[in-house]
């Protein structure tokens, strides 16, 4: 006898348990990077939460990203998620305690690299992934990548 095929949202709902407390909705199976709940739907891995967003609201608007507001990545409850842009999610996870800070609002808080070197500018082109780096951590690193080079041309 062949198995009973469940329907996308079945399968949903089949990793979703309420916390009573909170009122998130935990996800009870795979994470992505970062702790987000990840949830194949029509052959594509995709963010369970956004996956459910959308499916109940229609499209994320462009230019903008969804805030959990209860601050639990794997909460999956579309009422504790907002559409906003990228800067104000950032700003939100700035003003949260230092349990609650996402990494990017971490590291937006260092002053030093993890070798004590005061952060001097930010890297990358405009319109790609930017970083700030250590100019004395990029120089030794450098220093070190040319030596290595030149002992291999030997």
């Amino acid at each position: 006898m062949p198995k009973s095929k469940l329907t996308t949202l079945e399968r949903f709902w089949s990793h979703v348990s309420p916390e009573p407390n909170t009122g998130c909705w935990l996800w009870m199976a795979g994470e992505a990077r970062g702790g987000y709940a990840k949830f194949k739907a029509d052959g594509k891995t995709v963010v369970a939460h956004k996956w459910y967003w959308e499916t109940r609201n229609g499209p994320v608007p462009g230019g903008l990203e969804l805030d959990h507001l209860c601050r639990v990545r794997c909460c999956v409850n579309p009422i504790h998620l907002e559409a906003v842009t990228p800067l104000v999610n950032f700003q939100r996870g700035l003003r949260l305690g230092p349990a609650m800070i996402g990494r990017k609002a971490q590291n937006a808080n260092l002053l030093t690299c993890s070798k004590g070197h005061p952060f001097s500018g930010i890297s990358g082109r405009p319109g790609k992934k930017r970083q700030r780096f250590c100019k004395i951590c990029r120089a030794e690193y450098q220093l070190r990548y040319r030596m290595n080079r030149s002992r291999a041309t030997l």
